[in-house]
């Protein structure tokens, strides 16, 4: 059977979506506007799931339909002409950001699945990339080919087709942040693709000269963002009403019969263009203007014509051998509101088109196939004419730019004045003057007319046969002013002089072709012929005389090969590298290669002096740390590295009681007692809860009393050790048996430690225990980075370094690798009133140019700090969505080159990072918080927690969805609560999953601290980590985040100043400062919430350091509440 779907839809769950998008609306409007088989979109969101599970019934395979009771109500609203029941197939489109190739990549995608089951499978891997609460099109940081893989993994049905590939912003082939070829964006599983959406700016014509597209189905669909947007694109099958069959017809070409297309003039991506500055341009202009703006020179957003024109290597009018037709269509809205001369979403209007469906059939019956005799029966003279024109293509074109519309008219201006023309529902009277049409608004871009064209190559002009189908551009939104949609790109026309061809009518007098550029406020041009793309060079290759902006990067050359393990260190970290044996300490500064050189210093004394790779310990403080140093060292020795021990304190601790279980009094399989489990024995043996934990905190601090001997003789009785032994108790023995410690110092003759500032006194006991007196000991670190003396650290051993071993060598690194000068400035400036470097030196060295200042932000609240932090992740990746464009909010394509992973948010109190999730979630922007991700600590997880204690028994999972429900209709006024508790159900489901139906098991795990189940590595997220946390990492973005006094420095409310505790604060501003490498903003909030009370705030005393000529202030848009007008005064 012959039918039309519609594919890309969206729920009321997706962002700038009308409310009525829920199932039934959709089920009318499909119905009435003649389609089939339309998309449920968005099954990746937790509510709109839900609702397809309860509204959603099986149907033929892989389809489904509504309830029967809820289809049996919408059909009875519906003339009977189309009162056909429509079928859902499962989609979803998600929008991946991500940095590939040294470029930002921003792509679309349409997902399918035929079952639940697999669209639950494809869900429950993406709530593990990113969240899916926020947005029924959510935002991920993942590659494209790797949610290709995911797909293609949750079913053999499922696949993936690439959304409106031309768009310039969000698409596989956009001019701005796309691939040249759609194999590129896919890479080793390209040959899973078998279909590409186009897009509301191009048509099957303009794609046919792009010869890579050739081996795949270009279909088109609506993306409609409102039911009554349906239907504007679709595709035409003759096969089975069935998922699969549909399918196959997508991957074989057997059964698919084309597409129903806009204009492509009328997307609003077809052109060049600068919004702003109401600049509109074909592509041989832009390229004259260098792709820059003649009013403001910024560069010009390329649209579709262009790029189509750029990738093309076929002459427009080729049509490839088998090639299904298209239909270019007008929504019957549009053509109906041209007429009458109010818009299509009058009254009026709405209501001449029902009575139309009501006795011609469906819009699309209307538009592609009833006799244009009875259509001007039943609409008029003027309504017949205006199909005959369409279905020839006969039409008045204005090509859409940057975001604007284009627009298509049936008539020329002047033409429908004659009331013996005018339609026999319309008084001649109540017709439109063409005289009175308004023209562009004042700052808005004046629309150049563009001409009708004859019917085109594969297209259905008139005569054509009813039920051929058409062409195709892709999404967008429907024509003239105020559109509900968000509209998406394609297109590809070069619009040269020489190119144009028109069809003229009898009479008819050529017009001028459009303008090069046409400033707002300039009169429209005449109606004229539309461009047409001409021939290009081969595919992949550029005009000759196109300027930098489309050239190719140029080649970067590769570095020289190293000939030594030595080569390409600087000075300063070869001297270290190269220093003779003995004890050396290294104060190495921020970002000034202290890995590189200590890797490199082992490296040399194995592989140039001969010194067995069995003879040394590395020692470092974190796992991350020993696995980096691991891996280099394999790198440059291969497998001699692995002779060479590189340990954690506390692993290196657990080696040695392995070894020496006995002379500890434990058991060859002893065990480490977990954080729940030294609770259990801490509470047992002091005798309560409390107390308990009162002696862990002495034992970490390093402090233990008397009376916590029988903690530890309950351990030995459990056969445990907990972390605070896996260094004391070594120290223990090595300290009771000289022999022993002899032959630890004989089998590591050659110890270096990476982070020495930080070495508490247990740690400090080991290594001098295990180098004695005149030992071998790299010793590297920055006493400037001394930041955990709360949990016992003391800097004071780095500073006496030179006192413990007399014969030491000092050498200093300096030059800053990581970040531009204005940061490394200001760094130095912050820590110099408490330096422990005497002298301190730290001069930025890497490749930056014309580095930008810091930027300072104030506002007015923690919550406006968290939304600046958002907007500004939106504006530097040049957009994460349409609204971030359409709404003016994002002007300019970024900071080049950034993923999500390139951003970090740094706050001093875990409790900072509640109001950046919440502005996140809001804004759909995936995160990870990287330090200790505790379940509980995430928003809503402790409501819905206490929310399922009220709950039925069953499955756990569905308890959460049920509770999580239930906690929505009951906040419903909150939406941004609702979005935390979806978030929140999402993050739960993998625990209650574990669980099965036994909730204590649940709250306990909740309560003991379980985390976040581990999130895909495939994914990219904007880092949330406290500033002890950040400590070793580095980030091309960071945002630092409560620069206020009370906080930075910290102090509990109403504690006096305390200067030692002061000047550690001090060097944790320093730390948080030198993680950024090109970009840094500091932000304070006037007024702030802790504990429970909100109080006005100052400035930290820690910025007055930092010279004003190295910052610049920021985004004034949240520095003050603007207090909400009255609401009866506004209803007055």
């Amino acid at each position: 059977m012959e039918f039309h779907a519609d594919l890309h839809i969206h729920s009321k769950y997706s962002r700038a979506c009308s409310k009525d998008c829920d199932l039934e609306h959709l089920a009318w409007w499909a119905a009435r506007k003649g389609i089939a088989v339309v998309g449920t979109g968005d099954f990746t969101h937790p509510a709109w799931r839900e609702q397809l599970r309860s509204k959603l019934v099986p149907a033929e395979p892989g389809l489904f339909r509504l309830a029967p009771d809820i289809e049996a109500e919408v059909l009875r609203t519906l003339p009977p002409a189309c009162r056909n029941p429509s079928r859902f197939m499962l989609s979803v489109e998600i929008s991946t950001i991500y940095k590939r190739g040294e470029r930002t990549r921003k792509v679309h995608h349409l997902l399918y699945a035929p079952t639940m089951e697999a669209a639950e499978t494809i869900t429950a891997d993406l709530a593990r990339i990113g969240n899916l609460a926020s947005d029924g099109r959510p935002i991920l940081g993942l590659d494209s080919r790797d949610l290709l893989e995911i797909t293609l993994a949750s079913d053999p049905g499922s696949y993936l087709v690439p959304a409106h590939v031309w768009t310039p912003w969000f698409a596989v082939l956009g001019s701005k942040s796309g691939f040249d070829a759609v194999a590129d964006c896919y890479a080793d599983l390209a040959e899973h693709i078998f279909a590409v959406e186009t897009g509301l700016s191009s048509d099957p014509e303009m794609n046919w000269t792009v010869s890579s597209l050739d081996a795949y189905t270009q279909v088109s669909n609506s993306d409609a963002h409102s039911p009554p947007m349906l239907a504007r694109e679709a595709t035409r099958f003759d096969t089975a009403l069935d998922y699969h069959a549909i399918r196959r017809a997508l991957q074989t070409g057997d059964g698919f019969r084309g597409t129903v297309e806009f204009f492509p003039e009328e997307g609003k991506y077809h052109l060049d263009g600068h919004r702003k500055c109401g600049v509109r341009m074909e592509p041989h202009t832009t390229r004259e203007h260098g792709g820059r703006c003649p009013v403001c020179a910024k560069p010009l957003t390329v649209g579709v014509s262009h790029r189509v024109h750029e990738l093309a290597d076929r002459p427009l009018g080729h049509r490839p051998v088998g090639a299904a037709g298209f239909t270019s269509l007008v929504p019957l809205p549009e053509v109906v509101s041209e007429i009458v001369g109010v818009g299509p979403k009058s009254k009026r209007v709405q209501g001449e088109v029902a009575r139309l469906v009501g006795e011609l059939g469906s819009e699309l019956d209307i538009l592609t196939s009833a006799p244009t005799d009875e259509v001007a029966r039943v609409g008029g003279t003027l309504l017949g004419e205006a199909v005959t024109r369409l279905r020839a293509g006969a039409v008045v074109r204005e090509g859409g730019y940057d975001g604007e519309y284009g627009t298509i008219r049936m008539f020329r201006p002047g033409e429908p004045t004659s009331a013996g023309s005018a339609p026999a529902l319309f008084d001649a009277g109540e017709l439109a003057s063409p005289s009175a049409a308004p023209g562009p608004a004042p700052g808005r871009t004046a629309r150049t007319g563009r001409g009708p064209r004859p019917p085109r190559a594969g297209s259905d002009g008139a005569g054509a046969e009813p039920g051929t189908a058409g062409a195709g551009d892709a999404q967008g939104d429907a024509p003239g002013n105020g559109h509900p949609d968000h509209g998406q790109a394609g297109g590809a026309d070069d619009g040269e002089a020489e190119a144009r061809t028109a069809a003229l009518r009898p009479g008819e007098v050529p017009e001028p072709a459009m303008a090069s550029a046409v400033p707002a406020g300039e009169p429209a041009a005449a109606v004229s012929a539309p461009s047409g793309a001409r021939p290009a060079a081969a595919q992949g290759t550029k005009a000759p005389d196109s300027p930098v902006l489309f050239a190719d990067d140029a080649d970067t050359p590769a570095p020289p090969v190293a000939r030594s393990v030595l080569d390409g260190l600087d000075p300063e970290q070869r001297a270290a590298a190269a220093a003779p044996a003995g004890p050396l300490l290294v104060v190495a500064g921020p970002g000034t290669g202290k890995t590189r050189t200590l890797t490199r210093r082992i490296a040399h004394l194995v592989a140039d002096c001969g010194v067995p790779a069995a003879s040394f310990l590395a020692i470092t403080f974190t796992r991350r740390a020993a696995e980096e140093l691991t891996e280099r060292l394999g790198g440059l020795l291969g497998e001699a590295a692995g002779g060479i021990t590189v340990a954690t304190f506390h692993r290196l601790g657990l080696l040695i009681l392995r070894e020496q279980h006995e002379r500890a009094g434990l058991s060859p399989g002893f065990g480490i007692a977990d954080t729940a489990r030294q609770l259990e024995v801490a509470a047992a043996a002091a005798g309560s809860e409390q107390e308990g934990k009162r002696l862990l905190a002495r034992r970490d601090a390093g402090e233990p009393a008397e009376e916590d001997a029988g903690y530890e003789r309950r351990l030995r009785e459990l056969d445990l050790v907990d972390f605070a032994d896996l260094v004391s108790l070594p120290v223990r023995l090595l300290e009771a048996d000289d022999e022993l410690a002899a032959a630890y110092r004989e089998r590591w003759s050659r110890i270096s430690v990476d982070e020495y500032q930080d070495v508490d006194e247990w740690q400090y006991a080991l290594l001098r225990l295990l180098t004695g007196p005149d030992g071998d000991i790299t010793a590297i670190g920055d006493p400037d980075q001394a930041v955990y003396g709360f949990r016992g650290a003391d800097v004071g051993f780095f500073l006496r370094f030179t006192t413990d071993f007399t014969d030491a060598a000092t050498v200093r690194l300096s030059r800053n690798y990581r970040s531009n000068a204005a940061i490394v400035d200001a760094a130095v400036q912050a820590i110099a009133p408490a330096s422990l470097v005497p002298g301190r030196e730290l001069r930025a060295v890497g490749d930056f140019t014309d580095p930008p200042r810091i930027g300072m932000h104030v506002a007015a609240d923690e919550r406006a700090e968290a939304a600046f932090v958002a907007r500004s992740v939106d504006r530097l990746l040049g957009g994460t969505s349409w609204h971030s464009l359409d709404s003016g909010r994002v002007t300019g394509d970024g900071d080049g080159g950034l993923s999500f992973s390139d951003f970090c948010v740094l706050y001093r109190t875990d409790a900072q990072s509640e109001a950046v999730m919440r502005a996140f979630n809001t804004a759909g922007v995936p995160y990870q918080k990287r330090s200790h991700d505790r379940l509980l600590a995430r928003p809503g997880v402790r409501m819905l927690a206490d929310e399922l204690v009220h709950h039925a028994q069953g499955p756990l999972p569905e308890r959460v969805r049920s509770a999580v429900e239930l906690l929505c209709e009951r906040h419903s006024a909150d939406e941004e609560r609702c979005a935390d508790l979806r978030t929140a159900g999402e993050l739960v489901l993998p625990l209650a999953a574990e669980c099965g139906a036994d909730l204590a098991e649940f709250l306990s795990a909740l309560a003991m601290g379980a985390e976040v189940d581990a999130l895909d590595p495939r994914a990219d997220r904007v880092a949330l980590l406290t500033l002890h946390a950040a400590k070793g990492l580095e980030f091309p973005v960071v945002f630092l985040v409560g620069c206020d006094d009370g906080l930075l420095p910290f102090r509990l409310p109403g504690a006096a100043p305390d200067g030692g505790a002061e000047a550690e604060e001090r060097r944790l501003f320093f730390v948080g400062l030198t993680r950024a490498q090109h970009r840094l903003y500091l932000s304070r909030a006037r007024r702030r919430t802790r504990r429970g009370a909100a109080a006005d705030t100052a400035p930290s005393a820690f910025l007055d350091a930092i010279d004003a000529g190295l910052t610049m202030p920021v985004d004034e848009e949240s520095a003050a509440r603007k207090r909400p007008r009255d609401r009866q005064m506004r209803l007055l």
